[in-house]
């Protein structure tokens, strides 16, 4: 992010990595490509705590460190502040990561519900509103929510039910594709052929 921040804006990117992961080159997380998973899993809405709650005991593809995409607002008088704003940079420096995913990353008009296609990658299932992981400071009964309907966030009492979307730090490396994975298979199987031939010889 430092890094990020010592420089001018950068271009928005996200990687398919596999298993139903895909990566943010420029936010240095991983999101879940099934963008309604929490519904999924909760048969439907659920309030605030609940869904940090899932987020943090959620396992998937493998990972468990999983959390709410946070919006880390940073003036508390920004209910209607969408990222869209300023310019690219600020909303990185920001750490709105749900207000750079759909100001940014998906490219287009609102709105950006259903499914979404950012070049190799789609995202399914994008829900109405989520829930963020970022409290209100001011008022602790509630927090941030963004709607990629219109691409505004607001202040909302955590009894309220929407959807959460799980992200992770860092990157996941790319799952290797079927036909390398047989290619590779195929090629130690050899090897070891060749050393027991020579084993043979000697």
């Amino acid at each position: 992010m430092g890094l990020l921040g010592a420089g001018g804006a950068s271009q928005a990117a996200l990687v398919d990595a596999g298993n139903g992961l895909v990566n943010d080159t420029v936010l240095d997380i991983t999101w879940v490509a099934k963008a309604g998973l929490s519904g999924d899993q909760l048969s439907g809405t659920a309030n605030w705590q609940d869904l940090v709650d899932w987020a943090e005991d959620l396992v998937y593809a493998g990972y468990d460190d999983w959390r709410l995409a946070s919006m880390s607002i940073t003036s508390p008088t920004d209910s209607v502040f969408d990222c869209s704003g300023g310019s690219e940079q600020d909303c990185i420096n920001s750490g709105n990561e749900l207000g750079y995913m759909f100001n940014y990353s998906i490219v287009g008009s609102f709105p950006k519900t259903g499914d979404q296609i950012v070049g190799d990658v789609t995202l399914t299932g994008i829900q109405t509103v989520y829930w963020s992981g970022t409290e209100f400071a001011s008022v602790p009964v509630g927090a941030w929510v963004f709607d990629p309907g219109d691409g505004l966030q607001d202040v909302v009492s955590k009894d309220v039910q929407f959807y959460g979307w799980a992200v992770r730090p860092g990157h996941v490396a790319a799952a290797p594709l079927p036909g390398t994975a047989l290619l590779m298979a195929l090629g130690l199987g050899a090897i070891a052929g060749l050393r027991r031939a020579r084993r043979r010889l000697w």
